[in-house]
């Protein structure tokens, strides 16, 4: 229903519940806000990413990188150019499904392993069911879990090296 201006609407507001003349309809305004349609709310973690190129380092570049996660929200732009990791807020519909890493590549077609690792928790998102509308709210991430994964990470990558330095593969089978 369209109200004459906001004073009308912000008094209706403050009047309460009210009857409809004839009907014995209850009525209650309220104001419309974006989150009444919503059938949910992402959670918003601080990821640490590793082996970012020089080429990416800039805030498009891993805004890139950060969307293989889930929408950028906000990207550490202090310590973009350190060469340690890069910081950056995304949104993530399941904390336990946040890979160790992602391999990206750049417009001259290079490749690269780029490593995720679980920083902070920003905010907790919430999911609407059918049953009655209500609001769910997701567990907290299991760190014991992003500890393992890292360290099999850790060992993946020690074993990779190492059978990298004993067998390299140059050109084609033939």
């Amino acid at each position: 229903m369209r109200f004459p201006n906001k004073a009308k609407l912000v008094e209706l507001k403050n009047f309460g519940k009210f009857t409809l003349l004839g009907t014995g309809a209850m009525v209650e305004v309220d104001f419309w806000s974006p989150d009444d349609k919503a059938k949910g709310k992402l959670h918003s973690v601080w990821i640490k990413m590793w082996g970012v190129p020089d080429t990416l380092r800039h805030y498009l570049g891993v805004c890139e990188i950060g969307s293989a996660l889930g929408p950028v929200v906000e990207v550490d732009v202090e310590h973009i150019h350190s060469k340690e990791e890069i910081r950056v807020k995304v949104g993530v519909r399941d904390l336990h499904k946040i890979p160790a890493g992602t391999e990206i590549t750049t417009k001259d077609l290079l490749l690269y392993d780029i490593g995720f690792e679980f920083d902070s928790f920003a905010e907790q998102g919430w999911y609407k069911f059918d049953e009655g509308n209500k609001r769910k709210f997701f567990d907290y991430l299991d760190l014991e879990i992003l500890k393992y994964r890292e360290r099999m990470t850790c060992r993946r990558k020690a074993n990779n090296m190492r059978l990298g330095n004993q067998i390299s593969f140059w050109g084609a089978w033939g």
